[in-house]
């Protein structure tokens, strides 16, 4: 074999290794797994992965551009809450594709054995909802995201649920379950309920109109806990 070859050889497995331990970290703050505010060491992560630090700095690198991560002094490489500004953005882009799956889902709630199926996901969902402890938000966040899913699904465009599963699970890492209070536990309750009866009337302007006023109300709500947040680490 050449001595090109090998050399490039040699530079898609290093693009690889670097694309993989990128997933894995991304993957990780997404999911909460590396918390914001945590700092991220090189060393250690480059030892878990069993890989060298070239491509740690990398990853570091590519989440960096992504906003994810800053490098700050006598921290190093941080895992970063969103700004209020950008948070907002990112729940307008949520409210863009989720009232769209909303719409696209008449298509099939219009018959009326699927209806009834997606009234019957919403119910047990509430109630589930209902029934748990003020400790138990993290549970209250999987049982919204199982609401939601209702119509996103039934909307049936596979790259619109891809889109919201994405922007949903960048949302939840700026949401700590811990500030998921019992009274807006209750208060998503009514909102969803209000999403739930207008789906029963096949009234698609209702549903789209209640499911707007819940995401803002999630905005205004998650940027105040932001804020609390901010201010409890001064």
């Amino acid at each position: 074999m050449s001595e090109n070859n090998l050399e490039r050889i040699g530079i898609v497995r290093r693009s690889e290794k670097n694309q993989k331990i990128y997933q894995m970290l991304k993957a990780g703050i997404l999911d909460g797994t590396y918390p914001v505010g945590m700092s991220l060491n090189e060393q250690d992560i480059a030892k878990e992965a069993g890989v060298g630090s070239a491509p740690v700095r990398e990853a570091f690198r590519l989440l960096e551009s992504e906003g994810l991560v800053a490098v700050r002094p006598w921290k190093g490489v941080v895992v970063l809450e969103m700004s209020d500004e950008e948070l907002r953005e990112l729940m307008q882009c949520r409210e863009a594709v989720e009232t769209m799956a909303m719409k696209l889902s008449f298509n099939a709630f219009r018959n009326d054995e699927v209806r009834f199926r997606a009234l019957m996901e919403i119910d047990e969902a509430l109630e589930q909802a209902r029934s748990v402890s003020e400790e138990s938000r993290e549970f209250h966040q999987d049982t919204n995201a199982a609401i939601h899913n209702v119509w996103i699904r039934n909307g049936g465009n596979q790259r619109l649920i891809g889109i919201c599963n994405e922007l949903y699970q960048v949302i939840r890492r700026c949401r700590p379950p811990q500030n998921y209070t019992a009274e807006r536990q209750r208060e998503c309750c009514e909102e969803h309920r209000m999403i739930r009866d207008a789906i029963a009337e096949l009234n698609i302007e209702k549903a789209t109109a209640a499911l707007v006023f819940h995401l803002q109300n999630a905005t205004d709500y998650r940027i105040e806990q932001n804020r609390k947040m901010a201010d409890s680490l001064k």
